[in-house]
C-alpha cells in the first residue's frame, strides 16, 4: 500500500545541534551517512505553554484545547523538487500588531504535510481571539522568515474552529496569496486544514511515555522511519511523533530507533484506554512513503502485556505486509514517566 506520508523532520539542522561537540559538519555528515542533515532529526509534539499558564488555567477551570495543522495541495516552490513547507500561527486581533505563537516543524519534499507540532491554548482567553496560520517554504537553516518563500495564509476566528472540532475532516480553509491562485472550488485547490481537541487533561502535562523500537536484520532492506497516533474523539488520527530515518546501509544488523519520548498529554490526554496507532514507512526521498504495515494499541494493554514473558501478537496489515510486534518488556517507572521495549517484525 502507498500513502502519502508527512514527511521527514528537521526543525533544528543535525549538524547546528551536534557539529560542535562531534567534529566538523562534513566528518559528521559521512559519519550518520546523511549529508544534510535531513534524516536525522525526530520530532515529538510539544506544546508552547508554561506550567504557570497551566497553573492558571486549571485555578480557573479554563478549558484547554489543543490546535493542530495540516496542508493538501501546496504550491510547489522549488524546481527540482517538492516544497519544504513549515507554519507559523500568529494571534491576530486586528487591534494591534500581531503576536507569534508557534512554529511548526519543517516537513522536508511534501505538498500534503500534517505538522507534529500543535498548539495549547486556554479557550476563556482565546475565544474571540482570531488566528492567522502562515505556510513558509524553508530555504536555509536560518529562522528569519524573510529567508524564505511566502506561500500563503489562513485567517479564522477561534470560534468557528470550536464548532467544527467534532467533525473529522476539521476546520478547511483556502490557502490565500501569490503562489494561491487556484480556484478555491478546485479539487487542487491549496487547503489549510485545522483540527482542534478540547477538554486535554492538564494532569498529564508533565508525564512521558517512552517507546524504544527495533526491527531485526532479517527482512529488513529500504530506509524506515515510524510515526505515533492519537485517535481522536472525532475519530481522525493525529500524528504526534515522527521518527528519525534510519538508513539500511548503516544498519546491517538491523533498525534500531532512537528512544521516542512523547508527552502524555499528546499520547492518550492522560487516559491510558485512548487508541493510539503505530505506522512503519520505507522512506523515499520523493516524499511518496511505502507503507510497510501499522498496529493499534493502547497504553492500558502494553501495560498488561508487558507483564507477560515472551508475548507475540499480529496487529493490523494487509497479508502482504503484515506487522508482528512483541512487547519485550515495559512498565511505570516513576509517577511522570512509562517506557517500553518492542521488536517488530515484518512477514
Amino acid at each position: 500500500m502507498l500513502g502519502k506520508s508527512q514527511g521527514v523532520n528537521k526543525k533544528n539542522n543535525v549538524f547546528q545541534k551536534f557539529g560542535t561537540a562531534l567534529g566538523s559538519r562534513k566528518a559528521l555528515a559521512w559519519a550518520i551517512g546523511d549529508m544534510d542533515g535531513r534524516l536525522s532529526c525526530a520530532v515529538s509534539r510539544e506544546y508552547r505553554a508554561t506550567l504557570e499558564e497551566l497553573k492558571n488555567a486549571r485555578e480557573s477551570g479554563s478549558e484547554l484545547i489543543e490546535v493542530s495543522f495540516a496542508c493538501v495541495n501546496l504550491p510547489k516552490m522549488d524546481l527540482t523538487s517538492d516544497s519544504d513547507p513549515f507554519a507559523v500561527v500568529w494571534l491576530a486581533d486586528g487591534t494591534q500588531k500581531e503576536v507569534e505563537l508557534m512554529r511548526t516543524e519543517t516537513v522536508w519534499d511534501d505538498q500534503d504535510p500534517f505538522f507534529v507540532q500543535a498548539l495549547l491554548l486556554c479557550e476563556d482567553k482565546i475565544k474571540t481571539a482570531t488566528l492567522r496560520v502562515c505556510l513558509y517554504d524553508r530555504d536555509d537553516a536560518s529562522e528569519r522568515l524573510e529567508k524564505h518563500d511566502y506561500m500563503g495564509n489562513a485567517v479564522f476566528p477561534v470560534t468557528e474552529l470550536l464548532s467544527f472540532s467534532s467533525l473529522p475532516e476539521g476546520l478547511q480553509l483556502p490557502l490565500q496569496g501569490k503562489k494561491s491562485n487556484i480556484d478555491s472550488a478546485s479539487s487542487n485547490a491549496p487547503t489549510v486544514i485545522i483540527h482542534c481537541c478540547r477538554n486535554m487533561n492538564i494532569a498529564s502535562f508533565k508525564q512521558v511515555v517512552e517507546f524504544y523500537f527495533s526491527i531485526p536484520a532479517n527482512r529488513s532492506s529500504g530506509d524506515r522511519f515510524f510515526t505515533l497516533s492519537r485517535q481522536q474523539e472525532n475519530g481522525s488520527w493525529a500524528t504526534v511523533y515522527r521518527s528519525e530515518v534510519v538508513l539500511a546501509k548503516n544498519n546491517q544488523g538491523g533498525f534500531f530507533f532512537q528512544c521516542a519520548q512523547v508527552c502524555a498529554m499528546a499520547l492518550n490526554n492522560g487516559n491510558p484506554d485512548w487508541k493510539n496507532r503505530f505506522e512503519l514507512c520505507n522512506y523515499q526521498a520523493t516524499g511518496w512513503h511505502e507503507t510497510r504495515g501499522t498496529f493499534v494499541f493502547t497504553v492500558r494493554e502494553l501495560e498488561m502485556l508487558s507483564t507477560t514473558q515472551d508475548i507475540e501478537r499480529v496487529f493490523l496489515g494487509s497479508e502482504e505486509d503484515e506487522v508482528k510486534c512483541s512487547v519485550l518488556s515495559g512498565g511505570i517507572l516513576s509517577d511522570d514517566k512509562m517506557s517500553f521495549t518492542f521488536d517488530i517484525m515484518l512477514r
